[in-house]
């Protein structure tokens, strides 16, 4: 508007432009916050380098033979992660119970971004087969 007042009839279609350039702003804004919104809302896991994080993370923890399945979904800042963990199917279940308090204290330590974890304890096959 300011340019238009200075040469009128030069810069007539800037205040059109510019404002059709402060749409195009807005609407594309709307469309990139509503889309992060939906993934949130709807659980979505986070990208594949996360989820390799935690599992390299958990699997170094002593007892932890492999891990089966591996969950996470976003809860504001931190993730929730349910994990399943591949344990000798011949230990005891204090032990396994002691892996995997572990498994979660270390992964809540080690990774900033976890906000609690749930672990589920499975036989490993190889143990199994033995």
């Amino acid at each position: 508007m300011g340019l238009s007042l200075a040469e009128p009839e030069r810069f007539r279609a800037a205040d059109h432009f510019g404002g059709f350039a402060v749409g195009l702003f807005v609407i594309l804004t709307a469309i990139r916050v509503l889309r992060d919104s939906s993934m949130e809302l709807m659980d979505t896991m986070p990208a594949g380098a996360r989820i390799d994080e935690i599992r390299h993370c958990a699997t170094s923890v002593p007892g932890v033979l492999g891990i089966e399945k591996c969950y996470a979904r976003k809860t504001g800042l931190q993730y929730h992660v349910d994990l399943h963990v591949e344990v000798d199917g011949r230990i005891s279940v204090l032990k396994s119970h002691d892996i995997a308090s572990a498994v979660r204290v270390h992964l809540r330590d080690s990774l900033p971004w976890v906000a609690d974890v749930l672990v589920h304890i499975e036989p490993a096959e190889a143990a199994q087969d033995q």
